[in-house]
């Protein structure tokens, strides 16, 4: 990389760092929660990059827009996105929480019900269970067996 001061919002990409940051990208979406379009995703950037396609990219921005266009056109998902920083950003490991953190997401878990919204029996003995999210078992595991106990 090259060409890149503080003053700047941009940064102009060598032709191996360019690959090495699409192989990444490629990479890292084995990760992709729809494994068929990560497949598909893969093989589309894998073969441009074969076929000089991104020959034409050459600052860190351009690419990431280039490449959010790309993973959302073939994936029809708009939240999957490439992000650019101008700066390296560091690489953080999740720390554990504590004891008394998870006590207290214990407690706003409970405040919401654990994400239970709404419970019902239809007509035809058809259970509904209306789920505002997933929040863990041993948070909300008396709370799930109890509306499918229901």
């Amino acid at each position: 990389m090259t060409d890149f001061s503080p003053d700047t919002a941009d940064i102009t990409l060598d032709p191996i760092t360019r690959q090495q940051v699409i192989e990444a990208l490629a990479a890292k979406l084995d990760l992709y929660v729809f494994p068929e379009a990560a497949a598909k995703i893969q093989t589309d950037i894998r073969q441009r990059l074969a076929d000089g396609g991104y020959g034409d990219v050459n600052s860190g921005a351009q690419l990431a827009a280039t490449l959010t266009a790309q993973l959302q056109a073939l994936s029809d998902d708009p939240q999957l996105r490439l992000h650019f920083s101008p700066q390296s950003l560091p690489h953080l490991e999740p720390a554990e929480p504590t004891p008394e953190e998870i006590e207290q997401q214990r407690w706003l878990s409970a405040l919401r019900n654990f994400d239970f919204n709404r419970i019902e029996r239809l007509r035809g003995n058809v259970g509904y269970l209306e789920l505002f999210g997933f929040e863990p078992p041993e948070f909300a595991g008396e709370t799930a067996i109890a509306a499918m106990t229901l």
